[in-house]
């Protein structure tokens, strides 16, 4: 009897030191999933505080929108404005080209009257 008590009490702590081994892993395994758990939400919350809510986005979306809006009526104005002032300097250019010719015409016309006369008169004098 005295023999099956001690082969019952050597059993109990051999099965008493394996169930210690098994706490001990089970302990490890469960710090080591806990360590990855919080990395991982760790990164879940840095990348939700770094997300822009879908309302803010929309809203920053359509003021780009108007304000897109805006440059382009404001480019169309320019663009308007530069037409006006480089057609309104072609004009001035063409009319100032014009009464060059005009003048210059006037001169040449003139002085053709002029040689013509002095040539008749050279005639007139001979005669």
């Amino acid at each position: 009897m005295v023999a099956a008590l001690a082969a019952q009490k050597e059993l109990t702590a051999s099965a008493f030191a394996a169930s210690e081994k098994a706490i001990v892993k089970a302990e490890n395994a469960q710090q080591e999933y806990n360590i990855r758990s919080n990395e991982f939400r760790g990164q879940l919350d840095d990348q939700a505080k770094m997300l822009m809510p879908r309302r803010e986005t929309e809203q920053l979306f359509s003021q780009s929108n108007s304000n897109m809006e805006v440059l382009r009526a404001d480019i169309v104005a320019v663009r308007d404005e530069v037409s006006r002032h480089l057609g309104g300097d072609a004009g001035r250019r063409l009319g100032a080209e014009k009464l060059h010719w005009t003048v210059g015409t006037s001169i040449a016309a003139g002085a053709l009257v002029v040689a013509f006369l002095g040539f008749l008169m050279v005639l007139i004098s001979k005669f």
